[in-house]
């Protein structure tokens, strides 16, 4: 089981763990352990290029003989000798599909993005606390539980303890956290306005799919009653690969957020397709 909180408003500058440790440990009495703590930080290119990083590794894997050292002398001589014994048909193929010589300059390239991008400094976003027992998550979050309104105006004089506020000086906005397994890390540092801008973009996507459908149905009735039984149920069952598409344009920072917006985008479809077309 997993005994964690999120802790939404950090400092930018608290990206130490040991900070966060100690303050969990020495604050809130005996029996508050912190087991774990991972700090969060505004830097999705970087994430994103590390993510890519190793869907090129998991290629070149793939490519190579099971047990091939995956560094980059290896991988330059192997290509090396590639490039030297290809065909002519070879080398056309690797245009679309490409081989090892073709994921090595990728690796060299997305190396040199995620050692530039390494020397930025990010400031923290979120912060995960995972404690050793239930008793000390909940212990935590009796004492750290205030209004939003709390959160923002960060009105001290609304916590019991004054050692509670972080640096002495800032109220934590403190919530459970999902699961890990749950969280897409990828999108965790994304912008609320960013958010809502690509949510924005797939509601017009969405809206339009509907009323090209609309459109479709409202043809085929004026042909038959069955055409157009046979246009919404098939649309029905077609609808839920599209909103897939959707939702994966979106920025969600957690697995339930992302399934909650593709059931909602899939129930509206069904309802109107079915219910008012």
């Amino acid at each position: 089981q997993d005994y964690s909180i999120v802790i939404k408003n950090p400092p930018p500058d608290a990206t130490d763990p040991e900070e966060w440790k100690a303050f969990f440990d020495k604050k809130f009495g005996g029996g508050v352990h912190v087991t774990c703590c991972t700090v969060a930080r505004d830097n999705p290119l970087l994430v994103r290029a590390l993510v890519r990083r190793r869907e090129i590794l998991q290629m070149l894997k793939w490519k190579t003989q099971p047990g091939t050292p995956l560094d980059v002398p290896t991988l330059t001589a192997i290509a090396f000798e590639m490039r030297r014994h290809r065909s002519f048909l070879e080398r056309m193929k690797s245009l679309a599909i490409p081989g090892v010589p073709e994921l090595l300059q990728r690796l060299t390239s997305i190396n040199a993005k995620i050692r530039k991008l390494s020397l930025r400094k990010y400031p923290a976003t979120k912060v995960f606390v995972t404690f050793e027992t239930e008793e000390a998550q909940r212990r935590i979050l009796g004492h750290l539980s205030v209004g939003s309104r709390t959160v923002r105006r960060n009105d001290v004089m609304k916590l019991d303890n004054p050692e509670h506020l972080f640096r002495s000086a800032l109220v934590l906005n403190v919530k459970e956290a999902d699961e890990p397994s749950t969280v897409r890390w990828h999108d965790l540092s994304d912008r609320r306005w960013d958010r809502f801008l690509k949510m924005s973009m797939t509601a017009y996507a969405w809206a339009c799919a509907m009323v090209m459908v609309a459109f479709v149905v409202r043809l085929c009735r004026h042909r038959s009653a069955k055409f157009a039984a046979y246009a919404i149920a098939f649309f029905n069952s077609a609808f839920p690969e599209y909103a897939k598409i959707l939702v994966n344009f979106e920025s969600h920072p957690s697995e339930g957020e992302l399934q909650t917006s593709l059931y909602v985008k899939i129930a509206a479809f069904r309802w109107i397709n079915t219910a008012i077309i």
